[in-house]
């Protein structure tokens, strides 16, 4: 039996959260006001994300890469819908 653990505390989601036993991070934030354009979003994973795993958005939309490549600190993401709230776990 595995058991992982997605959240490090009381259930809640924070910017740059450890995943729980994973080797990932909770990121948060919110899209710009114009669809499909290219966000910069920072993380404190250590590593070029190898995974981006769209979550919990806070209306129907599609989280998908832009054009820039990922670094040790920044993912550049796109959103099909203007202003999103996104949650998302990078690995």
């Amino acid at each position: 039996l595995l058991n992982i653990s997605l959240t490090s505390r009381d259930g809640a989601i924070q910017h740059n959260d450890k995943a729980g036993n994973l080797d990932a991070k909770w990121i948060v934030f919110t899209s710009n006001g114009t669809a499909n354009t290219e966000d910069t979003v920072t993380h404190d994973l250590g590593r070029v994300p190898r995974l981006i795993l769209a979550a919990i958005p806070d209306k129907a939309a599609v989280l998908y890469e832009g054009t820039t490549t990922h670094t040790t600190t920044t993912v550049y993401l796109r959103t099909n819908v203007a202003t999103v709230a996104w949650k998302a776990l990078i690995a």
